[in-house]
């Protein structure tokens, strides 16, 4: 449960799509077959395959993380994985800078560690630290009941767009960690940040 928990982070918000004006990007073009779809991963955690095992890097880029899954699929070419354990929205607008030009796939997943769900995890259930875990559901829900971590999502597809103006960028979930039937109230309040 314990390994579950650190290496699957929760989020909170999905949006469909984004609609932006498209800006230069100072990566350099992709050369690619035109039935091929050029694919880069952007993301945390949970997009890098924490939780997989056989890492591949510092990042804890896993082989049978979801963009690696992807890359399996005919006509999906993964061109480059940047997604990194631990990033927030901010390091993926880092991450977005770096996204070649051309490229026709972006999955992302980010949001999670902005509302530090580990630690709420950790609070909230393996040290069941009661003070703790008010606290940090406190500052989680202030961030997401003033919309600070909405500006921050959509700043940050935003800076997806602007780098891959061609691409369909897919925003991709959290899982919920518990059944839904829990009795828990702590598990409850972990999921209820997923719905």
């Amino acid at each position: 449960m314990r390994r579950m928990l650190q290496a699957v982070p929760i989020g909170v918000i999905a949006v469909a799509a984004v609609f932006v004006t498209s800006v230069p990007a100072s990566a350099a073009p992709l050369a690619g077959t035109p039935d091929t779809l050029t694919y880069v991963a952007l993301g945390d955690s949970y997009a890098a395959g924490q939780g997989g095992g056989n890492y591949l890097n510092s990042c804890l880029q896993s082989p049978a993380g979801y963009p690696a899954l992807l890359d399996a699929e005919p006509k999906i070419k993964l061109v480059s994985n940047l997604a990194c354990s631990g990033a927030t929205t901010a390091d993926v607008i880092a991450q977005a800078q770096k996204v070649p030009r051309g490229t026709k796939l972006v999955t992302v997943t980010v949001g999670g560690n902005d509302l530090q769900v580990g630690a709420i995890a950790g609070a909230c259930l393996l040290q069941a630290d009661p003070a703790a875990c008010v606290a940090l559901i406190g500052q989680a829900n202030y961030l997401l009941e003033n919309d600070i971590l909405l500006d921050s999502l959509l700043e940050t597809y935003r800076a997806i767009a602007a780098a891959a103006p061609k691409a369909q960028i897919v925003v991709t979930l959290y899982p919920t960690l518990f059944p839904l039937s829990t009795s828990d109230p702590r598990e409850a309040e972990i999921n209820a940040s997923t719905l």
